[in-house]
């Protein structure tokens, strides 16, 4: 459904039920929470070096933070992580998207940690 509402509004669950669910998912998929803040820091690092449409601006910085990410913990992506993202860039259409998507990374990264850390307890 995208990152904002047909009235152009970003959609509020993206921070609160939606970020709790994808961290769901991730758990689910056995997501290291070191590996995907680890994707969320090297999407922000790449995506401002590269220009264009937006949508192929997401994909060109999507794989190469993959990438990046595989050749730091020297194993390959882990596939709940890959999907996520995956399903999130259908949304990009727009700049605010990316900034919507990247707030979103943000609550999930968020969530997933807290998610972790209670299994932990």
């Amino acid at each position: 459904n995208g990152f904002h509402s047909e009235t152009g509004q970003l959609r509020p669950g993206l921070q609160g039920v939606f970020a709790t669910a994808a961290a769901t998912q991730l758990e689910e998929a056995g997501a290291s929470p070191q590996e995907f803040a680890a994707t969320l820091e090297a999407f922000r690092q790449v995506l401002p070096l590269y220009q264009g449409k937006p949508g192929k601006r997401f994909s060109t910085a999507r794989a190469e933070a993959l990438e990046t990410v595989a050749m730091m913990y020297a194993q390959p992506n882990n596939r709940g992580i890959v999907t996520w993202l995956d399903q999130c860039g259908t949304a990009i259409k727009t700049e605010d998207d990316i900034a919507a998507f990247i707030d979103h990374f943000v609550a999930v990264v968020r969530q997933y940690g807290v998610i972790t850390a209670l299994k932990g307890l």
